[in-house]
């Protein structure tokens, strides 16, 4: 048995190591959903007292005396804490665990994360006689999240192994997805929104890579800057599939990571080559309207560009051909599809799969697509069902209506991580190209349209996603 004494200093460890939410989902992964339903819930009782219940349960159900289970959460330790890995081994080696790769054979520390955040201090303090424009590249890939900050000439990189058990972010996606497509009360869609959101949020901003968002966010704030959050799945289509938009901020008061000022969330496929570069011919813009339940929403953003004195063509339930003779007189400054949809098809009067829309656009759009079409983001495949092909493992990443448009050479492309609603589409499009008109800035225009989603009474979580490439 553990002394009172040796139970504290572990308990100690972990406070200074973890968040409540992080420790929970770190306990998730190793332990399992029996393990953390024994606990208090951590959002609702001091965090001193949920460090001790963690301990305290720990102990009595033996994972102190050599558990396989218990080497994995020192071990766990050991790579959040590199620069504590002799107090770590020796707290371990008091509560009776053999901790793997200890000794001769522990593997070396990674870069000290003390003197990684001193160099992130410092470049906030260099001043510039600009507002700083600050890049964070989350890669999500192979069990790892990896944050790379960039600010002017100087970029520093971090790491940090992620849950190796997803299923809770699925769950909680799927929760989500049932409470809206069943008309569900607004604050049921809220709290599963919010939820959502702060699991996901959980999951990626591991101590190390939370560091860098706070600062890079620091930076911008205080010099009126912009934060262009990026993230990028590597091989993890299962979780690109889930709704990124709802991210939550990791620190307090946790507002949608999306919605915050001058701060602009993306998800990025990066392309093997530079797309084509049109030609600067005056803006103008295709319209495709596939519904006539949509023809509010048309009508509203044919009226804004008019206003402007720009071309607009308005198709109504084309055909294939027809379609793609238009697109033809491009390069159009930008597509909006407004029609039906299913993940990897759009439906007109034809109904046209991911890659065939790809070949249609790919060197006739110069600034955006604009998809008013359900489930645009989404691939209709599941990962482990793939063949075991070197090829479709690697094309998967480009299934879905958005991903394929971004792999055609389209530099913007705004779509829905579910349902698009009309009634939503018609009020929220319509604020994306007027602030698009303003500034012709994509990314602006987006972030104006997500803060319009917000203040809306139902918490849709279809929420405008922006792939760039």
């Amino acid at each position: 048995m553990a002394t009172p004494s040796q139970l504290r200093l572990l308990e100690q460890l972990l406070s200074s190591s973890f968040s409540p939410a992080q420790l929970y989902q770190l306990l998730y992964g190793l332990f399992g959903q029996s393990f953390v339903g024994s606990l208090p819930p951590h959002q609702y009782v001091p965090a001193a007292q949920f460090y001790f219940e963690v301990v305290q349960r720990l102990e009595m159900n033996g994972y102190l005396l050599n558990n396989k289970m218990g080497q994995n959460l020192f071990a766990e330790l050991q790579k959040e804490r590199p620069g504590r890995g002799d107090e770590i081994t020796l707290i371990a080696t008091q509560l009776g665990v053999q901790v793997a790769g200890g000794g001769d054979n522990q593997r070396p520390p990674g870069p000290n994360a003390v003197a990684a955040i001193d160099e992130l201090r410092g470049l906030i303090t260099t001043k510039t006689n600009h507002p700083p424009q600050v890049c964070l590249r989350v890669n999500i890939a192979k069990g790892q999240v990896t944050a790379a900050w960039q600010s002017g000439d100087r970029e520093l990189k971090g790491s940090a192994d992620l849950p190796a058990d997803t299923s809770v972010l699925h769950m909680a996606q799927q929760k989500l997805i049932k409470v809206t497509q069943r008309g569900g009360p607004a604050t049921q869609i809220a709290e599963a929104s919010s939820a959502l959101g702060t699991l996901l949020s959980q999951h990626i901003f591991q101590p190390g890579i939370q560091a860098q968002f706070t600062l890079a966010l620091h930076t911008i704030n205080e010099a009126s800057g912009e934060l262009n959050v990026q993230l990028e799945f590597g091989g993890e289509e299962d979780l690109a599939q889930l709704s990124w938009e709802l991210l939550r901020e990791p620190s307090q008061p946790h507002g949608f990571l999306s919605t915050l000022p001058n701060v602009f969330l993306t998800r990025r496929y990066p392309r093997a080559s530079a797309p084509f570069r049109l030609p600067d011919t005056p803006k103008k813009l295709l319209l495709v309207l596939g519904e006539e339940l949509g023809r509010e929403e048309a009508n509203k953003v044919k009226a804004l560009w008019e206003a402007k004195g720009l071309g607009v063509q308005l198709l109504t339930s084309p055909g294939k051909y027809e379609l793609s003779d238009a697109l033809a007189d491009g390069p159009w400054d930008v597509v909006h599809l407004i029609t039906h949809g299913h993940p990897e098809l759009v439906l007109l009067k034809d109904t046209l799969n991911a890659n065939q829309l790809a070949n249609m656009v790919s060197g006739n759009v110069r600034s955006a697509v604009v998809l008013s079409v359900c489930t645009s983001v989404s691939a209709n495949i599941q990962t482990d069902r793939v063949a075991v092909d070197a090829y479709d493992r690697r094309s998967v990443a480009w299934r879905g209506v958005a991903p394929a448009l971004i792999g055609a050479g389209v530099p913007n492309v705004l779509a829905w991580t579910n349902l698009a609603y009309v009634d939503e589409c018609a009020r929220i499009t319509p604020r994306w190209h007027d602030q698009y008109l303003k500034t012709g800035a994509p990314l602006k225009a987006t972030q104006k349209a997500r803060k319009a989603i917000l203040a809306a009474e139902e918490y849709s979580f279809g929420w405008l996603a922006h792939f760039t490439g």
